[in-house]
């Protein structure tokens, strides 16, 4: 088992997970979801596959309006928690890699929020996404901003006014703590992560650094995010055969 399938296997970090998750000041619910669904536009009609749907609440809005929805995560503690906390869900999230998907060869529309970082070997995982896309099918994945994964020391940054970016070019696995974990991600420049796109043969079609949506100023979380950027989202496209 990885470090990060058995931290995300682990019960006590999976409460401080959704507690996190659920906070008014989430940088998934103020952050990155949003910019995620403004992407995606309309779904209606369209088969969607979420990578990475950890507690399911992005998971519960993509599969509203989808004809067909399905979420995967390789935590399978994570997917349990995810249907007691949507029961609707039980029938559309599993626990499996991306490789080992049956349902459906191919989407309209693949999803991953805030997972990529967590991925050695990007280029094959863009590759199998890719593959599963119908031509001219969309690919919207969020991870954490290459200036947040460059330096371990500050990670966390939250009332941190001396963000340092460090070791910026230094490609590696980078060793954190993270609610009060030790976890890791891996550090990819954002040159890498386009051109590993690109060697994919996706086309790059919009490229965000997302701020919040709600101007807080009681939250140290999201004041921090107006001066370092928290998230960077893609949408990129399979192109269609001529």
């Amino acid at each position: 088992m990885s470090d990060k399938t058995r931290l995300f296997n682990d019960k006590d970090f999976i409460a401080k997970f959704a507690e996190r998750r659920d906070a008014p000041d989430s940088v998934n619910r103020c952050v990155d979801e949003p910019q995620i669904l403004a992407l995606l536009g309309d779904l209606r009609g369209l088969r969607v596959l979420e990578i990475g749907c950890g507690l399911g609440d992005l998971s519960i809005v993509l599969s509203k309006d989808a004809e067909d929805f399905l979420g995967i995560d390789i935590s399978s503690d994570m997917v349990t928690e995810a249907i007691r906390r949507h029961p609707e869900l039980s029938n559309c999230l599993i626990s499996k890699k991306l490789n080992d998907v049956e349902k459906h060869p191919t989407y309209d529309i693949i999803v991953s929020s805030l997972a990529a970082h967590f991925v050695e070997d990007i280029e094959s995982f863009f590759n199998g996404v890719y593959e599963r896309l119908v031509e001219g099918g969309v690919f919207v994945f969020s991870q954490r901003h290459p200036v947040r994964t460059s330096n371990p020391e500050v990670s966390n940054g939250i009332n941190s006014n001396d963000w340092l970016v460090k070791r910026y070019f230094e490609e590696s696995k980078r060793v954190f703590t993270w609610l009060d974990c030790e976890t890791h991600n891996y550090h990819r420049t954002l040159s890498t992560i386009f051109s590993s796109l690109r060697s994919s043969k996706f086309e790059i079609l919009d490229l965000c650094e997302p701020t919040p949506i709600v101007a807080d100023n009681s939250s140290d979380r999201l004041k921090e995010c107006w001066h370092v950027p928290p998230i960077v989202t893609f949408k990129c496209r399979r192109l269609t055969k001529l």
